[in-house]
Parts: C-alpha cells; sequence; structure tokens
C-alpha cells in the first residue's frame, strides 16, 4: 500500500449520518492498520475533488461523475450501478423498507396510502412496489396518483373525495420527503393531521431543516461506513472484492411528519403552543405542568408515548429551530441568537446545536449563504 493514501467522502452535507458512518471509517482504518487520509469532499465543487484518491459516495449519480478525477477506486453506498471505476459496497431490502413504512403508518393511524408515481431511479421504484403491495397487505387503501412536476391537484381532489381518510405517502429518499414538505407547506394541506410523510435514509441535515421534522426510515449509517472501507482496503491490497452486503439494520428515526395522533391531542396541542411561546423558560417542565394542571410524570409520559421524545428534549429542537431562523441573518451575533433562543450562553447554545445538527451555528450560517 502507498503510504498516506487518501480517502476522499463525496457527500451533501455534513450531518449526523456523516459523523456515524466516519465512526465506521475510522474503526476500519485503526484495525486494518490502513495508512489513510480521510476528507469531506461537498459535490457542488468538483474543481476542488483530489485526484488519483480511493472515494466513497453516497449517492450514485455524483459516483458517475468521478470518471474525471482518475480515481484509484471507489464504492458507492448504499446502492448504484457497477462500473469500472465504481464498486457497490452493500445494497437495500426493499421488502423490508416496504413493510417497516406500511406498519408505520398503520401504527400511527393513518388508513389509508397515498402512491405518487412518477419517473424515478429504478431502486427507488423497487422500494414504492415494496411498499403498495406490504400495505395492501395489512389492509391499507391504497390510492395511485400519476404526476410529472407537480403533485397537489392531485392530492387536493383525494382529499375532497375521502375527506374522512387520512393518507400516508412513502418517500424513497429523505431529499423528496424534505421537498414535499416545503410542497404541502405552502398549499396549507392538512399535514400531518391528514397527511403523513416518512423518507428513507435518516440524513439529519434534511429531517431536521423545517418543521415538522421528518419521520425517516434510518440506514445504519456507521455499519456502511465499516462496509465500505473494508471494500477500499481490498482494493488497496489488490484482492477480489466481496459482494455487495444487504443492509437489514433500519431503524424508524420518528419525526413530527407521521405523529398525527400527537397534533390531533387536544392537551398535545396546548403543551407544544405553551412551549413554543416559552423558549427563555430553563425549567420548562414546571410551568408545562401549571399550565396543563397534570404530574411531571402524566407530562413526561404524554410526551413519550405522542412524540417519543421528553419535553426537554422537544424544548431544544423548537429552539435550535427558532435559532435556524434567526441564523439566516448576517447582521445577528451568535451570542444575541442564543439569548433570543432560551440560551443561557453562547457556549451552550453551540453545544446544543453541534448534538442536533452535527455542525456548529457559524458553519450551518456558512452552508445557508453559500446554498
Amino acid at each position: 500500500m502507498n503510504p498516506g493514501d487518501l480517502l476522499a467522502i463525496l457527500s451533501e452535507h455534513m450531518d449526523s449520518s456523516l459523523e456515524a458512518m466516519l465512526r465506521g471509517i475510522r474503526r476500519v482504518r485503526e484495525r486494518e492498520q490502513l495508512d489513510l487520509r480521510i476528507q469531506v469532499v461537498p459535490p457542488s465543487k468538483p474543481r476542488q475533488w483530489p485526484e488519483q484518491a480511493y472515494w466513497i459516495s453516497r449517492k450514485a449519480a455524483l459516483s458517475k461523475k468521478l470518471s474525471s478525477c482518475s480515481p484509484k477506486g471507489a464504492v458507492v453506498c448504499p446502492f448504484g450501478r457497477e462500473s469500472p471505476h465504481r464498486h457497490i459496497c452493500c445494497e437495500t431490502d426493499n421488502a423490508l423498507l416496504g413493510s417497516m413504512a406500511a406498519e408505520h403508518f398503520q401504527e400511527q393511524g393513518f388508513n389509508s396510502i397515498l402512491l405518487l408515481k412518477k419517473q424515478r431511479h429504478r431502486h427507488h421504484t423497487s422500494r414504492l412496489q415494496a411498499f403498495a403491495r406490504a400495505s395492501r397487505r395489512l389492509g391499507l387503501r391504497v390510492e395511485e396518483i400519476p404526476y410529472q412536476t407537480d403533485p397537489i391537484p392531485g392530492i387536493l381532489e383525494l382529499l375532497q373525495k375521502h375527506p374522512r381518510r387520512a393518507f400516508g405517502i412513502y418517500c424513497p429518499s429523505d431529499a423528496e420527503a424534505h421537498w414535499l414538505r416545503s410542497v404541502l407547506h405552502q398549499h396549507q394541506l392538512p399535514f400531518p393531521q391528514q397527511l403523513g410523510l416518512l423518507g428513507t435514509g435518516g440524513h439529519s441535515s434534511l429531517c431536521f431543516l423545517d418543521e415538522p421534522h421528518l419521520s425517516s426510515l434510518e440506514y445504519p449509517w456507521e455499519e456502511i461506513g465499516e462496509i465500505a472501507t473494508e471494500h477500499i482496503a481490498s482494493m488497496i491490497r489488490g484482492e477480489s472484492l466481496p459482494a455487495p452486503h444487504t443492509l437489514r439494520n433500519i431503524q424508524i428515526r420518528l419525526g413530527d411528519s407521521t405523529q398525527r395522533r400527537s397534533l390531533d391531542d387536544p392537551l398535545m396541542q396546548q403543551a407544544r403552543a405553551w412551549m413554543r411561546s416559552h423558549l427563555e423558560d430553563p425549567k420548562p417542565l414546571e410551568g408545562l405542568c401549571g399550565e396543563l394542571k397534570r404530574s411531571p410524570a402524566t407530562v413526561c409520559r404524554l410526551f413519550k408515548q405522542n412524540m417519543g421524545i421528553s419535553p426537554k428534549r422537544y424544548q431544544q429542537q423548537i429552539r435550535i429551530n427558532a435559532a435556524k431562523e434567526l441564523l439566516r441573518d448576517p447582521r445577528l451575533q451568535l451570542s444575541e441568537i442564543a439569548f433570543a433562543c432560551g440560551f443561557n450562553s453562547r457556549a451552550s447554545f453551540t453545544h446544543a446545536f453541534k448534538q442536533d445538527c452535527a455542525m456548529s451555528p457559524s458553519a450551518w450560517r456558512l452552508q445557508e449563504n453559500e446554498a
């Protein structure tokens, strides 16, 4: 192995999923004693892509461009197509994803499925087909809406036709779910009370970018990092490459976008409204208990049952979302934003922001400005 080989990670966002993937990469690098320098490379700046490097890409479409920088070898995860410069290291079990999505909607009280049909990548089409089969197997009604660019007219027609139904919409990627979330908000549709939205991937940079936070079928990113690096190690040593690994350790990352019951519950509506108007409260549980006239144990149980998180964790989420809006104003200092959103110091604000977004507030602001 040549000393100091470069391993470039082609990734759209620096988020918690990439952080988990990097942990897996570093673990294998140490275990296999690989002399690899790791560099995360943004796809938006191809002129800065290093040449003669080993590559890991999280998106098949981006990896097609790698031949321009003479890669030593590249792996794609979690899916794509084989080529002389590109090897698929892992793939998804689409039947498993479809079953998990259908069961999740059923558990959350969505009695019908809305299937948005358009031209897609073949892997995404396969996921939606598996989802439709699983939904029918569970006895859920499946309605199909073909569209090219705008699904809203079909959705509106369906809601007018079936005003009492609650529809679950499964998106084969978080990027599509994030786009659809903004479209549903723009047209002021009953989301997520009547339209639930579930993504795929567990990319926190997209799931937590706006409210309501997206629920998502989360890939095991740390495991993916390990598998990808093991394939890179085989390339470096000139060994035959193993067959793609099928990912099965998928988890539901629960957000608000499928929490229909929590938004229908009058007590939860009151709790969420109070907490949004009391961002600065240092002891939210005490104030919330007084507002709801319930004990701390009852309030905590209410949040856990309806949202899967504690009141304190929910308070941090809405503080971070409020901070993101203020970060878009370049005139505001970080300390001003911290105090405006209820944090007692810039340091505590930065720590909480990194926990949620896997980057500092300054880095997030810079990324938004570049976008």
